[in-house]
């Protein structure tokens, strides 16, 4: 076979099977009867291999190009808007954001092949390789094994969705060293090389270990075993070319028996696979119901003070039953704890920090002292005694139904501690609060998921982690006029009664690193007494 044509072959299949076959399990207005969208991707498509028909360079392959160009502008929005909504860090729809950038990074390298336009110094056959690689490598397979994971995250698997999530973060990680290492540092692409094949093997191994949920029938398993068999001889091409070890790991060949297990055999076999299955992911919900509020220079305890108005809030929620969902029953809660979010104002706080060392630097230095002059957000680095005060606020203003504001002061100086206005939003079998601090052009929302603790009978545990509701609205987000930015932070609050003692304990992340805990007891005036 001429191998130019291989590559044009390769290249064609990617163009007019492989993507718009990934794309479609993604979005599901690319699917038939999707409407206008789906007719343009099969428009794109089309005009992308008609330009492989025409020779490079020529006005005509050029313009038929321009139609998957379009292409990579939605992926590129689309992939952005993704990991604006699930994060930069996450599970498998993060890892779709990435690919659909990957997808965007191919197009770019197939307009750069067709139009025969210099690009980062590269000549043909180069780009059009290039081009190959993007959009399998960073497109096609990590966006098949992205719907496998968010399969597995679904079944409620979540060491195998955890490691599945991870390996993908990783692949992504091992591709961006690959490509810059092709550049010039055959040991970053060396580095990367690895990378990608300890991510991949994750992934095939991972995809075993819950074969018997993933595929059904005789059908389906034939293919994940396909799809592991293909994958593990393909990753093990690819380190052998990186490291340029064996007749293999020669150019003509690695690229006739890399391409072909690329092309024809491991995307093939993952995405009928998915198709099969029914395997699919949701786009990113529109807007979340986020507050409009906003602050100036200072929040302190009286910026809710104009926005109140006469109400009967006692606590963070007048009915903890409105919580309930299929997996969540508040009447196994204790009936302590449900005490506590329906009568909060009748209780005072005693905090205990424990930070960890670099945090506790920096909050000191740097950090603590802003928050400290706005008083807000300036979460305790010692033992504090907080009260607290619940108002209601004015719903025209919060723009959420049924909102207060929770006023948390430090005693020993009546300076505000946290100022937060909370509210119960559901969605899609779900409910969550809604917790916005109001900061300088906008606030810092936190939405909670609420679980059954996982070891404290009664105990409750409300949560922004993903793992007990993946495509859950639970998060942290930085909110400007309405639009959310996910940030890489997480908290998780643990509140339960110990004897006559009613505890709790506020965990945070950044980055997935824990930077500091917050322990709790609560005392109604009549403990205090």
């Amino acid at each position: 076979m001429d191998l130019p044509l291989f590559f044009l072959l390769v290249l064609g299949c990617a163009l007019m099977v492989w993507v718009p076959l990934v794309l479609a399990q993604i979005d599901a207005s690319l699917r038939p009867g999707g409407g206008l969208r789906f007719w343009l991707l099969r428009v794109a498509s089309l005009t992308a291999i008609l330009s492989l028909l025409f020779p490079a360079g020529s006005a005509i392959s050029g313009a038929l190009a321009l139609g998957w160009g379009l292409l990579g502008l939605y992926a590129a929005f689309a992939g952005v808007r993704r990991l604006l909504f699930w994060g930069v860090i996450g599970g498998a729809r993060t890892a779709v954001g990435y690919g659909l950038l990957g997808l965007a990074g191919g197009v770019v390298w197939f307009g750069a092949a067709r139009t025969e336009a210099a690009f980062l110094g590269f000549d043909e056959p180069w780009k059009t390789l290039t081009a190959i690689h993007f959009h399998y490598a960073a497109a096609i397979l990590p966006l098949g094994y992205a719907l496998m994971v968010a399969r597995i995250e679904d079944l409620g698997r979540a060491g195998p969705a955890r490691a599945g999530a991870l390996a993908l973060f990783v692949w992504f990680v091992g591709f961006a060293a690959v490509a810059r290492g092709i550049n010039g540092s055959p040991t970053l692409e060396k580095i990367g090389a690895v990378l990608m094949a300890c991510a991949g093997a994750i992934l095939l191994v991972t995809s075993l270990r819950v074969h018997r949920e993933l595929a059904r029938g005789v059908i389906s398993k034939l293919l994940l075993g396909t799809s592991v068999l293909a994958g593990a001889v393909a990753l093990t091409l690819a380190v052998l070319y990186a490291f340029r070890t064996g007749k293999l790991a020669e150019f003509s060949a690695m690229a006739k028996t890399h391409g072909v297990l690329n092309a024809f055999v491991w995307p093939p076999a993952l995405l009928f696979l998915a198709v099969w299955n029914g395997w699919s992911l949701s786009e990113p919900r529109e807007r979340l119901p986020f507050a409009r509020w906003s602050a100036g220079r200072k929040v302190g305890a009286a910026f809710f003070d104009p926005h109140v108005i006469a109400g009967h809030a006692r606590g963070l929620t007048d009915r903890f039953a409105e919580l309930a969902r299929a997996e969540f029953d508040p009447a196994q809660v204790d009936p302590g704890v449900r005490d506590f979010y329906e009568r909060t104002a009748d209780f005072e706080l005693d905090v205990t920090a424990t930070s960890a060392p670099a945090f506790a630097w920096l909050w000191r230095k740097m950090v603590g002292p802003w928050f400290g002059r706005r008083e807000q957000l300036h979460l305790p680095d010692r033992d504090k005694k907080i009260a607290g005060r619940i108002v209601t606020l004015d719903e025209s203003r919060d723009g959420r139904a049924r909102p207060r504001g929770w006023i948390r002061t430090d005693v020993a100086t009546g300076k505000a501690v946290y100022v937060a206005a909370y509210a119960v939003h559901a969605r899609e079998g779900a409910s969550y609060m809604n917790i916005a601090f109001p900061l300088p052009f906008g606030n810092m929302t936190s939405i909670l998921l609420p679980v059954h603790h996982p070891v404290r009978s009664g105990g409750l545990r409300l949560t922004t982690l993903s793992g007990a509701r993946p495509s859950g609205d639970q998060g942290v987000f930085a909110v400007v006029r309405g639009h959310g930015l996910r940030l890489p932070l997480n908290e998780t609050i643990d509140v339960w009664r110990e004897g006559e003692i009613l505890l709790a304990e506020h965990r945070m992340w950044f980055f997935g690193w824990p930077y500091l805990t917050l322990n709790y007891r609560m005392r109604t005036g009549k403990e205090k007494a």
